[in-house]
């Protein structure tokens, strides 16, 4: 088991809580992942807008990071959701370097969605192995270029649900790897790159009273996807994802919520997408990739409540695993994390910066970004 940061360490990064000052004092400085809320209004609008902003965040799996996110938002036609078209160009202390573009359509009044991400990067990155029980002194170094394109096209069947193909195709290259390390050394899937195309579907029930900050309602999005890979060789794996979200309101203001997450993948995928435990969202508290293996599941929880103006709190536990396969699934020996945090909202359709510090066996995480973690 890895052994727990020593306090000092989290002192020395008292610096990235100033970042956090800058962060939220740039109010606008949305997400990528992220548009304006629908127009509510029932006005035949398709008024265009553009946004200019910069951005800045802080991970363990990045440090201080910062750039610049551009946005054009307009309507396709008067009674569909706003359309957009984003794009973010980051760079971070750890030399990690990716642009990234996000088209996201609605046409005929919003029964079509097309939305899609471009990916392109240059990564520096670890890795620590294959399973449940990798020890942290495994860690070796290695660097990824990466270009990556998915697009999902869905229907409206009835309000809230939404269903329709999706296809991948990316490629990576593996380069810098450290000489008799596992990368180097044993014959892991991947380990000089590979290039996968997926097709799959994709079915999401949308019952979220907000799409930011929701205060009560369900969330429910089940995918499937068909792989094939060139990795030394060729190679073929199917994978499996589901997500399931809930919020309840309590209190009056107060928000219970609470998430479930399963990844699976069948055959012989590469390394890098391999179900990955730890970040930012799913698992709080250990570095993202920390570990990975054919099997993920995870259970979080969150209380969020108001504090003074346009601040909030909320506290936060997780627990999960990593396995080779369902039968090898075991709690005996999880992995856990308990947070707490702080959120200001920033904009009237509930994006909030927030500021997150998790403590694991792992050791204290501290995250500094824009937007629940679910």
């Amino acid at each position: 088991m890895d052994q727990p940061a020593p306090v000092w360490q989290w002192v020395r990064g008292r610096a990235a809580w100033a970042v956090a000052v800058v962060v939220l004092l740039l109010g606008g400085a949305a997400p990528a992942a992220a548009q304006p809320a629908p127009d509510s209004s029932g006005a035949d609008s398709t008024a265009s807008s553009v946004l200019v902003l910069p951005n800045m965040f802080y991970t363990p799996e990045t440090k201080i990071a910062g750039g610049l996110v551009l946005g054009y938002y307009t309507k396709l036609d008067p009674q569909s959701p706003t359309s957009g078209l984003q794009g973010a160009a980051i760079y971070t202390q750890r030399r990690q370097f990716y642009v990234q573009i996000l088209p996201e359509f609605y046409w005929q009044q919003g029964r079509w969605r097309l939305d899609s991400e471009l990916w392109a990067s240059r990564y520096p990155n670890v890795f620590y192995g294959i399973g449940p029980g990798v020890p942290a002194a495994q860690e070796e170094e290695y660097t990824a270029r990466i270009a990556d394109v998915q697009a999902q096209l869905q229907r409206a069947i009835q309000p809230g649900w939404r269903i329709g193909p999706e296809v991948r195709v990316r490629t990576e290259e593996v380069t810098d790897v450290a000489d008799g390390q596992l990368l180097d050394a044993q014959p892991i899937v991947g380990r000089t790159g590979a290039t996968t195309l997926g097709l799959g579907l994709r079915s999401t029930w949308d019952g979220r009273d907000n799409l930011y900050y929701p205060r009560q309602g369900r969330f429910v999005e089940v995918a499937g996807m068909m792989h094939a890979a060139s990795a030394e060789d060729w190679h073929a794996f199917g994978r499996l994802t589901a997500d399931a979200r809930t919020y309840v309101p309590v209190a009056g203001t107060h928000v219970l919520a609470a998430q479930g997450y399963v990844e699976a993948v069948a055959g012989t995928a590469p390394f890098p997408l391999l179900p990955l435990l730890g970040g930012e969202d799913l698992m709080r508290g250990y570095r993202e990739g920390r570990y990975r293996d054919r099997l993920f599941a995870a259970l979080q929880a969150a209380y969020r409540l108001p504090l003074v103006w346009r601040f909030k709190a909320a506290a936060f536990a997780n627990i999960g695993q990593v396995a080779p396969r369902l039968d090898a699934f075991s709690l005996g020996d999880p992995k856990y994390a308990l947070g707490a945090g702080l959120r200001l909202r920033l904009n009237d359709e509930g994006v909030h910066g927030r500021i997150d510090y998790a403590v694991s066996p792992a050791g204290g995480a501290l995250y500094i970004t824009l937007l629940e973690a679910f």
